[in-house]
């Protein structure tokens, strides 16, 4: 008993894989092999010859753009045209044999992991564009709730693989297809406990000396009257205190709790009102060239005390 059924996923495996190396798939062939085969475990077999053409695919991306220079493939980011097509026709006859019923509804989503566990991240990168492309898919109900703890699982272990400064862009992809994905109310998405983290610490450089006050041209200069009657120049406030002013602010964002207590609550809404009216009283007359910059930053890294003078240009967003 034991044999035959052996043989029968054999040979359900052998056929579906012959097809999906020529890139056919016929529906109605594979439901004849699988009714003369007799065996429970059809779809099993259906997933092996997936896989094992998925690899074959691989191998093959790997010895046209390497041949055997192994060295250059922990590193490789070139990915051929005909590879993503083949990785693109595979992925739609997995999502046409689970419409058929013929494989689990898992199975296509469980060959992207195998793409993006057994690939760089450059490759991985361009993978994803296929995996985009099918979000609404994804979405459907034949799909979401089997698919929608893998795809979340996957996706988060590319988000860990992914340099937090170099790769700033292929996790804004990854973030907005799960945005894309699951609906607001989703729980793997709401911090329900109510949790904060505060292991965001930002560093803030305390300046030796004091740093050059923020200055503007004589003629944009804005005055204040305080309550003895000085008069004061807004824009000669020190670029220090405005420093340590608007990056203090990360620590309440992220640990609110502290503003229930009221000394904390006042240096919250000083250090705010401090920071809103540098942005409210700096002038922006070179919007429009800086704008035409292509150069991009990610925050989380700026927090030298040497750019805060160009915090104030923030305001735009």
């Amino acid at each position: 008993m034991i044999e035959r059924n052996s043989s029968s996923f054999e040979f359900i495996r052998q056929n579906v894989e012959t097809d999906l190396k020529k890139l056919e798939w016929n529906t109605q062939k594979i439901r004849e092999v699988i009714n003369k085969s007799n065996s429970p475990e059809y779809r099993t077999a259906v997933e092996h010859a997936f896989r094992s053409v998925l690899f074959s695919l691989m191998e093959q991306q790997l010895e046209t753009t390497h041949g055997t220079n192994l060295d250059d493939m922990e590193t490789s980011t070139f990915v051929t045209d005909q590879f993503l097509t083949n990785v693109r026709n595979l992925i739609g006859f997995a999502i046409e044999a689970v419409h058929s019923e013929l494989a689990a509804a898992t199975m296509p989503v469980y060959l992207f992991n195998d793409l993006f566990t057994y690939t760089t991240i450059g490759i991985s990168e361009h993978i994803f564009v296929v995996m985009e492309e099918k979000a609404s898919i994804w979405r459907s109900p034949i799909f979401f709730q089997s698919v929608k703890n893998v795809l979340l699982r996957m996706c988060n272990d590319l988000l860990k693989r992914l340099s937090k400064t170099q790769k700033t862009v292929f996790s804004g992809r990854i973030l907005t297809f799960l945005a894309q994905l699951f609906p607001l109310n989703e729980k793997s998405g709401l911090n329900q406990i109510g949790h904060f983290n505060t292991e965001n610490v930002t560093k803030i450089t305390k300046p030796k000396q004091p740093i050059t006050p923020i200055e503007e041209p004589e003629k944009e200069k804005k005055m204040e009257v305080d309550e003895d009657g000085e008069i004061h120049d807004l824009h000669q406030k020190s670029s220090a205190e405005f420093y340590t002013n608007f990056w203090i602010l990360q620590d309440f964002f992220s640990k609110p709790f502290q503003l229930w207590e009221r000394t904390s609550w006042n240096n919250f809404v000083h250090n705010t009102n401090q920071v809103l009216d540098v942005f409210t009283n700096s002038q922006l007359d070179n919007v429009k060239t800086v704008a035409s910059s292509d150069d991009a930053f990610f925050a989380k890294y700026l927090t030298s005390e040497k750019v805060s003078n160009s915090y104030k240009m923030l305001k735009r967003y």
